[in-house]
This record gives structure tokens, sequence and C-alpha cells, in this order.
């Protein structure tokens, strides 16, 4: 097969996107987590190569330019993008994007993507981002909740999602990492079955 293989996890801040990811990559060699290019400036604790590469515009531009991006899109005004060298052919990526980003993924002839909804209530959601850094900004994070607000307002209706992940607790966390394994495991088993 000469496509990347995608699964895309995309929902609001403070959803949990990142921890289904972290649980899913763990202890799966046939896994590749996709690390996305962004220019923001990183968060507490965020390390460059593992969370994201972090640009500045100039850099982020001339990857456009010169054809190295999957998909790029400007999203609560900061640029972010998956470069082409950061996904593999020969294994099942994953990955987190934002709506515009699943918007570019769907219309790529050069993938097969497997979209997942993460939703959890916006409690929860405000919860996590408080505790995500030692000195949260408030007022970012009120931000980053109303730009979301609009730019998730009907992606549910523009999209068909594989599924909708509930995710608001230890429970739901363990049985979202398990279903998206299932559906790794169906796809890894159908790609040896064509070898």
């Amino acid at each position: 097969m000469n496509k990347y293989i995608i699964i895309a996890l995309v929902g609001k801040a403070g959803s949990g996107k990142d921890t289904i990811l972290k649980g899913v990559t763990k202890d799966a060699p046939f896994i590749h987590e996709i690390v996305s290019c962004t220019t923001r400036e990183p968060r507490s604790g965020e390390q460059e190569g593992v969370n994201y590469y972090f640009l500045n515009p100039e850099q982020f531009a001339e990857k456009v330019l010169r054809g190295e991006m999957l998909e790029a899109t400007c999203f609560n005004n900061w640029f972010y993008g998956t470069s082409y060298d950061s996904l593999s052919k020969s294994k099942i990526n994953i990955g987190v994007f934002n709506p515009a980003g699943i918007e570019a993924l769907s219309h790529n002839k050069d993938i097969i993507l497997f979209p997942f909804y993460v939703v959890a209530s916006d409690k929860q959601r405000m919860i996590r981002q408080l505790e995500r850094e030692e000195n949260p900004n408030v007022y970012e994070i009120i931000r980053r909740f109303k730009a979301d607000d609009i730019d998730f307002d009907g992606l549910e209706q523009e999209f068909s999602f594989e599924d909708t992940l509930y995710n608001d607790n230890l429970t739901e966390l363990e049985e979202n990492i398990k279903h998206i394994m299932l559906l790794i495991n169906e796809i890894y088993a159908m790609q040896l079955g064509q070898e």
C-alpha cells in the first residue's frame, strides 16, 4: 500500500487527546506517533521534537512553500501542520489535529484517514487546563475556550468520524484506548494479509 494510514484525534483543548495518544502509543512498535509543527510558543513542560517541532513563522512558511507539509492550518492565531517527514508508510500513524487539519487530511489522496472526535465536559476540560501548567495563564485558557466554541461549531455534522470518544474520567480513557487499539489491530491484520 502506497498511502499513509492516519488515526487522527481531534477535540477541544483539555478534552484529553494527548492522554489518549500516549496510552495508544505506549509499547506499540507498529504505531508511529506524529509530531506536528507549530508556530506557537512551547507551553510549560513541552519539549522540542516530542510534543511539537516549534518553528518561527518564516520556517513554517518555507516548509509550506517547498511542499513539505501534508497539511497546514491557522488555528487560534497560530500555524499548525504536519510535515511529510513526520509520517511513516510502514507503520500506522496517530496524531492530534485541529478541525482545519482534519478537513485538510480528509481531502488528501495520499492518506487513509480514521478520525476520532474526543469530547469532555467543560468542567473537566477547564480542570485539566488549569492543572496542565504550574502557573497557568487563566486569560489564555478562557481565550482558548471561546475560540474552541467557534472553531468546533458544527464539526460533527461536517465530518464522518470513526467514532466520538467521551473522555471525562479514567474508565472512559481506558475504554477509548482499547477501542482505538482494536481498530489498529484490525488495520495491522489487514496489512499483514496483503503482504
